[in-house]
């Protein structure tokens, strides 16, 4: 018999009596999609598990470098990044990129990076533990989040707990977590992409005002509201 996950979906959810959502967007198309009442979801916002400690920035900076979270397949836009970095010789020469996640390059991005002519000496893949990630975070120009869709987007969350800046496209949800604190860019529009990320990269008091924004929007978001959230849900259906 055919599988088909919608299918799959929809009758999970027939069959719940209540679903938490992690953004408003998620919620949207439960209730749109899979025709769920809407009296029968609740969003619940995940936090960042990061506590900025200034003194763990480096005090002797390396090599600039704008950071990437996260698989890199599909709809996560990997591509149309490098293809933006590769559009500006003020990125192409200057910025290094940090890839961390879980699978290193592959031999088709090898090749991408080699058809935009992206020295391999500039672009490194890391792996490794949230430790290394807080400090890939706090000594990064920018993290830079191209995907095209996600249900929440927590590396913006995470990002802007640390002081990190943020360039990230303008799509739902990341418009939901990211409010007035993050560099917008079309994740489908090349020059978009390396406009944004240039505006972060070559000021300074732009980098410093999405700094403080960040840390007043990471605020709307705990790990202790999200179990309390949670946790009157549980107490509501019961």
């Amino acid at each position: 018999k055919f599988y088909n996950r919608n299918n799959v979906k929809k009758k999970s959810l027939d069959s719940v009596d209540h679903a938490i959502c992690i953004s408003k967007n998620t919620q949207n198309e439960l209730i749109d999609y899979y025709k769920v009442d809407e009296s029968k979801t609740t969003v619940v916002y995940l936090a960042s598990k990061f506590d900025y400690n200034k003194n763990e920035i480096l005090k002797e900076k390396s090599d600039p470098y704008l950071l990437f979270v996260g698989d890199r397949f599909g709809y996560k836009n990997f591509n149309n990044f490098i293809k933006s970095i590769s559009h500006s010789k003020l990125l192409k020469n200057k910025i290094k990129i940090v890839c961390f996640g879980i699978y290193p390059f592959t031999k088709k991005e090898l090749e991408l990076f080699k058809t935009e002519q992206i020295n391999l000496d500039n672009i490194t893949f890391i792996n490794g533990n949230d430790e290394l990630l807080k400090k890939l975070y706090l000594n990064s120009i920018a993290l830079v989040y191209p995907s095209l869709y996600e249900g929440f987007g927590l590396p913006i969350i995470e990002a802007m707990s640390l002081g990190c800046p943020v360039a990230c496209s303008n799509t739902s949800p990341m418009k939901e977590v990211g409010g007035d604190a993050v560099n917008y860019f079309n994740p489908r529009v090349i020059e978009s992409i390396t406009s944004s990320i240039e505006e972060v990269v070559c000021s300074a008091a732009k980098r410093n005002i999405l700094i403080e924004r960040g840390f007043l929007q990471n605020k709307k978001f705990s790990w202790n509201k999200c179990a309390t959230e949670t946790l009157e849900v549980y107490n509501g259906v019961l």
